[in-house]
C-alpha cells in the first residue's frame, strides 16, 4: 500500500472514525477528535473530561476504548469498572502515555 501512495489501514481506520467522531461529540476541537480516534484505533488510553447528566464535570482516564451508537465506552480507572460516556457530554481529550 505504501508503494503505491496509499495510507495505511490504520490511517484509513482513524479517518473514517474521526469523520464519525466530528458528528457526534461535537464539543471537540479537530485536534481532540483526531487524538480520541487514534486512541481508539492504536487501544491507547485517554483522558477525558466529562459533564455528566446531573451536570458534574469529572475527568476520568478511559481505557479499551469503542464507539458504539453515541457513547465512547470504555475502562474507567476511577471507578474501575467499564463505563459508557455521552459523546455530545465529552468536553475534552488529552492522550495519556501507553
Amino acid at each position: 500500500r505504501l508503494l503505491r501512495g496509499e495510507a495505511p489501514p490504520h490511517q484509513d481506520a482513524s479517518a473514517r472514525l474521526a469523520a464519525e467522531l466530528a458528528r457526534q461529540a461535537r464539543r471537540l476541537s479537530g485536534t481532540e477528535i483526531d487524538q480520541l480516534a487514534h486512541a481508539i484505533v492504536h487501544r491507547l488510553p485517554v483522558r477525558i473530561r466529562y459533564r455528566s447528566r446531573s451536570g458534574g464535570v469529572s475527568v476520568r482516564v478511559v481505557s479499551q476504548l469503542e464507539v458504539r451508537y453515541g457513547y465512547l465506552v470504555g475502562w474507567c480507572h476511577l471507578r474501575e469498572e467499564t463505563r459508557m460516556f455521552a459523546l455530545e457530554s465529552v468536553l475534552g481529550v488529552i492522550a495519556e502515555p501507553g
